[in-house]
């Protein structure tokens, strides 16, 4: 007597239908537990193939770029522009940006298309005092040293020379202003004292206790504990008392930290406890007087204001927590950019050209000095965030509390440890790290090469380093010499990648170092295979299995369960031999046969019917 087709099955514990005992064995092949035999002779050959990993690609630029690489070969990842600066944790997710990258210490990314080294930093005044402040005004770099205001013609002589301002009181200077030539020297419950960049001594010149003072609008402003003054008297007359108080917080605790300069008004900032104010002192029409302030924008509670600063139209906001910029309406109220987070306090800026200096202490735990921001490059319009990055560092985790430009050179202050100076040496190295790269897919990918573009006509290095899933910087090699060069990536496995380039500067020549031009991560994915199987079957009402008997086929039975699997995408299990296969049937189509001795109902049709299952 004849067996069944379909023998009894063994459910399946998956999700991938059933499975049937008579494979291998009594069927050739099963189909979520139901064996067949395959038709060897059908037009159809019985075949398995593997699916292309990657999709066809066509480039339709007019220009050949990146897309026009045959995406066969290795996947790449080009790295050749930083002008964007730091700040960008993944370097290629459809919201990054290209031109930006993680982060960088002792790197230089402004010039368009290449990076080299910064200048390194040397010590140009030693001081323990915690109240150190620098300002340029005329030929000099005055300093703020305890009770002492110091000036010098060049701080970054091997040795500078600093020259006491005589006449001052014997109280800590809170702060220094200068109109160019006039320079205003606050000391607290002393008021103010003057000088100019033609003297040596200082007279008093306002009473009364003044904690700050800034020159904005041609105007000098100055604040005491809660309240904001314009100080009017003229800067050759002699001493005065203090006016009375343009406006005074309503909060006794109130603190005013500093002033900036806008397009059309003056701004304050201040703050009480962990709420901070930018208040906004319009100049009346005809330019004699100011009016009182009023509230133009406040920061998140617990985003304490630090120091403010106008400049190219924007204002610059330091906090507790690094800082923002802001942009004012026509009426003077304030739209705050999104918070750059530094996880230091910013207390001091320093503009010149397009660019702008910021204090950023505690960079690492060796370091701190200052960062760069573009005003002429935003990384994000819309949230008003700019082009920053590290800049001129000193080792040191101190406060820094001030920055200014002297001879086209940056300057700063660092508290209780001295002032420090812009060197004609390079640092001896600096580093860039790239973000994270995934290549747009968060499988595994096996890193091969790593290829890096630079000039070595100045000397130096170029070490190249690769991480894999934040498990630490593995070095790849260092070279000297060549305009390109390849780097065994060592087939590092995983789902994403991050170079770090570190340029080393020239070891006779401090002041030359190397240029790097580009550097491209190639790479290949390491996503799970997928095959066909095309499968013809027999099915005619007697067919002849593989131990020899003969088995009676239901046509139409064996029809009918093919096309539910197709119709419903139903994942199952395909059986050849003792293989199996999870997948769906993707494409089936019917052959019948050209002769048969049975009527030509089409239940009865016999032939092959051919399934095209796909593997996953």
């Amino acid at each position: 007597m004849a067996l069944p087709l379909v023998t009894p099955f063994v459910p399946f514990t998956g999700t991938a239908g059933a499975i049937s005992s008579g494979v291998p064995g009594l069927f050739d092949v099963a189909i979520n537990g139901r064996g067949y035999m395959i038709d060897f002779e059908s037009r159809q050959p019985y075949t398995f193939q593997t699916l292309p990993l990657l999709r066809a690609q066509s480039d339709s630029g007019d220009t050949p770029g990146a897309n026009s690489i045959n995406p066969e070969g290795l996947w790449r990842r080009a790295w050749e522009e930083w002008h964007l600066g730091a700040g960008q944790a993944d370097l290629d997710r459809e919201t990054s940006v290209s031109q930006q990258y993680r982060t960088s210490k002792g790197i230089d990314p402004w010039e368009r298309w290449e990076l080299s080294l910064l200048p390194d930093t040397a010590e140009s005044l030693d001081s323990s005092e915690t109240n150190l402040r620098v300002l340029s005004a005329g030929d000099r770099l005055y300093v703020t040293d305890g009770q002492t205001a110091r000036f010098t013609a060049d701080p970054f002589a091997g040795t500078p020379s600093y020259t006491a301002v005589t006449g001052t009181a014997a109280a800590d200077i809170t702060a220094i202003a200068s109109t160019g030539f006039r320079v205003m020297i606050a000391q607290g419950s002393s008021g103010i004292y003057r000088t100019d960049t033609g003297s040596s001594a200082a007279v008093s010149w306002i009473t009364g206790a003044i904690d700050d003072v800034a020159f904005v609008k041609g105007r000098v402003m100055a604040s005491s504990g809660n309240e904001v003054y314009e100080i009017t008297a003229d800067l050759d007359a002699a001493a005065s008392s203090k006016p009375a108080a343009l406006f005074s917080h309503p909060d006794s605790n109130f603190s005013w930290v500093g002033f900036a300069e806008g397009l059309n008004h003056i701004y304050a900032a201040g703050f009480s406890g962990d709420k901070s104010e930018i208040y906004r002192v319009t100049i009346e029409a005809d330019a004699t007087a100011l009016t009182a302030p009023t509230v133009a924008g406040r920061l998140p509670d617990g985003e304490i204001v630090a120091s403010i600063y106008g400049y190219l139209g924007f204002i610059l906001v330091g906090t507790t927590r690094g800082f923002r910029l802001a942009i004012a309406d026509a009426n003077g109220n304030l739209t705050f950019g999104a918070l750059i987070e530094l996880g230091a306090t910013v207390r001091a800026w320093e503009g010149q050209g397009q660019y702008v200096w910021f204090t950023w202490e505690g960079f690492d735990t060796v370091s701190g000095g200052l960062g760069r921001i573009d005003l002429a490059n935003l990384s994000d319009e819309r949230a008003l965030v700019p082009a920053y990055a590290s800049d001129l560092m000193a080792t040191t985790t101190a406060n820094i509390t001030s920055v200014a430009t002297h001879s086209a050179k940056r300057v700063f202050a660092v508290s209780g440890d001295g002032i420090y100076a812009q060197d004609t040496d390079l640092v001896s190295s600096g580093f860039i790290d790239s973000g994270l790269i995934g290549f747009g897919l968060p499988e595994n990918k096996t890193a091969v090469y790593v290829r890096t573009t630079q000039d070595f006509t100045n000397g130096g290095t170029v070490t190249v380093a690769l991480c894999e899933d934040d498990r630490g910087f593995s070095d790849l090699g260092s070279i000297t010499a060549g305009t390109s060069h390849t780097f065994s990536a060592n087939e590092t496995l995983g789902s994403r990648h991050e170079l770090r380039v570190t340029l080393a500067r020239n070891g006779t020549d401090a002041t030359k170092g190397p240029r790097l031009f580009s550097t491209i991560l190639q790479a290949y994915p390491n996503v799970p295979g997928t095959s066909i199987a095309v499968i013809p079957l027999q099915l005619r009402n007697a067919v002849m299995a593989a131990n020899g008997s003969i088995q009676q086929v239901d046509v139409l039975a064996e029809r009918e369960a093919l096309d539910a699997l197709w119709l419903n995408r139903t994942l199952t299990t395909f059986q050849e031999g003792s293989r199996s296969h999870v997948g769906f049937i993707e494409e089936l189509s019917w052959q019948a046969d050209d002769k048969t001795d049975l009527p030509a109902d089409l239940g009865e049709t016999q032939g092959t019917a051919v399934v095209r299952f796909k593997i996953i």
